[in-house]
């Protein structure tokens, strides 16, 4: 099998973690989105839609979408049961993970791809160029406010989201979680704009902004990398660690970390490392 991925992707991510937790080795191909990788004949070749993740199957076959890969890996693995072990918990599970995608994903997907500079154009997956529309953006906002601020109540008091076992529901949970933090956060522009509302005529010497990237952050960000170093912004700071338990976000997975010093290499930019382990450093 061949899983073709892109580690800065919401949807291949969930594909990720249930392949992580069914412990199978799958050989993988990441995929460039941000150089339009996916609409190239080659891969469209593989899927239609232009989408990651897909899995491509021994004899060729290609699943296309998120939960046709779920469902093809949890039939051929069935252990751990991530997808419910009972009739009964397989529809909770079903029932709850329909909520956080269309409630959740749908909603999220629908204000950023409306709102984000870098879909332009792009305002829904796939081949076809479609405008973005305002008021759509809008709604999703709304939407996924609302989303979030019910979350406690979906989960209550259960260990996990389903009951008592780790299942899809905690997947989707977890990555829209993440995906929506990083829309909560700032554009480069508007946080030198605050910060040099703090500073500005209340320092008496030379200063120079230092920029910090958080964990999880958008592509467009990523993609504002040269613009920021050209406009005199050249360093970037990046953790390995939240520092501590209650420092929650600042951590940055490798996969982003690539991206982002792969954007800096090609304008001049200088990456500065907080290089602590993760482990090490909440053990401590």
């Amino acid at each position: 099998m061949r899983f073709y991925d892109c580690k800065t992707a919401p949807s291949p991510r969930r594909a990720r973690i249930f392949i992580a937790e069914k412990g199978i080795e799958i050989e993988t191909v990441e995929v460039d989105l941000r150089s339009g990788e996916h609409l190239k004949e080659e891969f469209v070749a593989l899927n239609a839609h232009a989408t990651v993740p897909v899995l491509q199957l021994e004899d060729g076959t290609c699943l296309s979408s998120t939960t046709a890969i779920w469902h093809y890996l949890d039939a051929v693995h069935p252990d751990p049961p991530l997808m419910g072990a009972s009739p009964i918990e397989r529809g909770r599970v079903a029932d709850l993970q329909w909520h956080i995608e269309m409630g959740g994903f749908m909603a999220m997907a629908e204000y950023m791809r409306n709102s984000a500079q870098g879909f332009k154009g792009r305002a829904l997956t796939g081949p076809v160029k479609y405008d973005q529309i305002p008021a759509l953006a809008e709604r999703g906002k709304q939407r996924i406010e609302r989303f979030l601020a019910e979350v406690d109540d979906l989960v209550g008091e259960k260990p996990f989201v389903a009951g008592d076992a780790f299942t899809v529901a905690d997947i989707d949970l977890l990555v829209l979680i993440d995906f929506a933090a990083w829309e909560e956060g700032e554009t480069f522009e508007q946080t030198i704009s605050r910060r040099d509302q703090d500073w500005r005529g209340h320092c008496h010497c030379d200063y120079a902004y230092h920029l910090m990237l958080r964990g999880g952050m958008p592509l467009e960000l990523i993609d504002a990398i040269p613009e920021v170093i050209q406009a005199g912004y050249p360093t970037i700071k990046i953790f390995t660690t939240d520092i501590t338990p209650s420092r929650r976000g600042r951590m940055v997975d490798f996969g982003y970390m690539w991206e982002v010093f792969q954007a800096m290499a090609r304008s001049g930019g200088l990456g500065v490392i907080h290089a602590e382990d993760n482990d090490l450093v909440m053990h401590m």
